[in-house]
């Protein structure tokens, strides 16, 4: 479901993603009441584990720094100690009042 691009016209791939990470789809414990009972209010996005929020948020704030061109590398012949401090970027999930973490880096973990 992943690799579909479809332009144009609305289709419910989100939701089906969402489906197929259900514990109870996944396990196969489910009835023809499915969506009804456990989307009673209507599908209304993907909702991400705490665990996908960390990664996510941890990974944003690594594309930042590769994107704004941090440098990670040590110079040559220079150890790691107290000068190497750590990158900090927030990161807010959700859109305007969404969740916000704040995400440190460190540069030997950067490449």
């Amino acid at each position: 479901l992943d690799s579909y691009v479809i332009r144009g016209c609305g289709n419910n791939i989100p939701f089906l993603r969402e489906l197929c990470r259900h514990p109870d789809f996944r396990s196969g414990n489910m009835t023809t009441k499915f969506i009804e009972e456990h989307y009673p209010d209507g599908f209304h996005g993907v909702e991400l584990t705490t665990k996908e929020s960390h990664m996510f948020a941890a990974y944003s704030a690594v594309l930042h720094g590769v994107r704004q061109g941090v440098r990670t590398e040590r110079p040559s012949g220079r150890s790691a100690g107290s000068e190497d401090q750590p990158a900090t970027w927030f990161v807010t999930i959700g859109g305007f009042g969404g969740t916000t973490y704040e995400v440190k880096t460190a540069s030997e973990v950067l490449c």
